[in-house]
C-alpha cells in the first residue's frame, strides 16, 4: 500500500484486534461463491519458513521439506482447496513444538494464548479440515503426501470423518491381504535355489501376515502393470506404469480398512522414483482417475512457491499460530 511501511504493516497486525478467523471465513465464502468448478479436493501439507535466532513463534531446529534437512524454521500446516480449474488456500496454521508449548514463560512472551497446547501436524490437519466442512467447503477427497500417508492416526481421523482419501505412502507402509497373497503374487526363488515363498515368521497374533509395499512391489507380475497418461504437461503426456492391489492398510498389531494400494514407477526407458499411494477410493473407481488425484498434490507446491517468491510468505516476522492464511 502507497504510503506504508513494512513496519507499520507489522504493527497493524500485531496489534490490531481484528478477528483473523472472521476475516478468513470472509475470504472463504468468497472463494466458494467464485472459485469453485468440480470435483474438488482438499490437500494438506506442510511447509517451512527458515529463520535466524529463536524469537519467532514456533522457530526450532526441526526438519523442514523445504530446506530438505534439519534447520532453524518453523513449519505451518496448511490446507487447500484444488478442483479441475481452481485452486486457493483454505486455511493453515502454525506448528508448534513442544519446546515451545512446554515453556509458559517463552509462549508468554511471544503472545500465544494460554489455551494453545502441543498438536502433532496430523492432528492440526484434521482440525484444519473441520474448519473446512464447518465453512461448507465441498469436496469428494483428501489428498496429503507420505508424512501424512505413514500416520495411522491421520488415516484413522479421515475414516472415523467419512472422508475418502488418496495418500502417499513411504516405502516401509505396511499391508495385510484379505485373501492370501499366492493368488497374486508368483512364487519367488532364493539364492539357495529354493523355489516357493520365503518363510515368514508366525505373528503372535491371530492376524495375516503383513507386507512392506517395497517388497511386494518386486513381486507383481508384469501383466499387472499398465502405462497411464493423467494430464498434459509443458514437455508433453505425464505418464507413468502403475499397478494395482486391493489391500488392508496395517500395524503390529491393527488391521485397518480395504483400499487401493498403487505403484508407480517409471515408463521403460525413462529415469524417476519408485512411489506409492493408498486409496480408499470405491472399487470401480477408474485407474485413471485414481492416479489423477494422487499427481493432483502439485498444486499446493505450486502455492507454496508463489505466496513465497511473489507475497513474501517466507519472509513474514509475525504468525498466529491459529492460522496464517488472513
Amino acid at each position: 500500500m502507497e504510503g506504508t511501511s513494512a513496519q507499520s504493516l507489522q504493527d497493524f497486525i500485531t496489534n490490531s484486534p481484528w478477528d483473523h478467523e472472521q476475516l478468513n471465513k470472509q475470504r472463504v465464502e468468497l472463494m466458494l461463491e467464485n472459485a469453485v468448478a468440480s470435483d474438488g479436493a482438499l490437500i494438506f501439507d506442510d511447509t517451512g519458513f527458515p529463520k535466524k535466532g529463536n524469537c519467532s513463534v514456533g522457530v526450532a531446529r526441526q526438519y523442514s521439506g523445504t530446506l530438505g534437512k534439519v534447520g532453524n524454521c518453523q513449519i505451518a500446516v496448511s490446507c487447500q482447496y484444488t478442483d479441475v480449474k481452481y485452486t486457493w488456500p483454505v486455511n493453515a496454521r502454525l506448528y508448534l513444538p513442544e519446546s515451545w508449548t512446554s515453556d509458559i514463560q517463552r509462549m508468554k512472551k511471544a503472545k500465544v494464548p494460554e489455551d494453545v497446547t502441543f498438536k502433532t501436524k496430523p492432528q492440526i490437519a484434521l482440525e484444519l479440515l473441520d474448519q473446512a466442512n464447518q465453512l461448507g467447503v465441498k469436496h469428494n477427497i483428501i489428498l496429503g503426501d507420505s508424512f501424512f500417508g505413514r500416520d495411522n492416526t491421520f488415516i484413522e481421523g479421515l475414516e472415523a470423518r467419512g472422508e475418502t482419501y488418496a495418500l502417499s505412502v513411504p516405502c516401509n507402509f505396511t499391508v495385510r491381504f484379505e485373501q492370501d497373497i499366492k493368488t497374486f503374487v508368483p512364487p519367488v526363488k532364493s539364492k539357495a535355489k529354493r523355489s516357493g515363498w520365503p518363510r515368514i515368521k508366525p505373528e503372535p497374533t491371530p492376524m495375516p501376515p503383513q507386507y512392506r509395499v517395497d517388497w511386494l512391489i518386486d513381486k507383481i507380475p508384469q501383466d499387472y502393470w499398465k502405462v497411464i497418461c493423467w494430464r498434459d504437461g509443458s514437455k508433453g503426456e505425464l505418464k507413468k506404469q502403475f499397478a494395482f492391489l486391493r489391500a488392508c492398510w496395517s500395524t503390529q498389531t491393527k488391521t485397518g480398512k480395504q483400499g487401493w494400494l498403487v505403484f508407480e514407477r517409471p515408463v521403460s526407458g525413462e529415469t524417476g522414483d519408485t512411489k506409492y499411494y493408498f486409496s480408499d477410493l470405491p472399487l470401480d473407481t477408474p485407474d485413471v482417475k485414481i492416479v489423477e488425484y494422487v499427481h493432483r498434490r502439485h498444486t499446493i507446491d505450486r502455492f507454496y512457491q508463489d505466496a513465497k517468491d511473489e507475497l513474501g510468505l517466507d519472509q513474514r516476522e509475525i504468525f498466529s499460530p491459529e492460522a496464517i492464511c488472513t
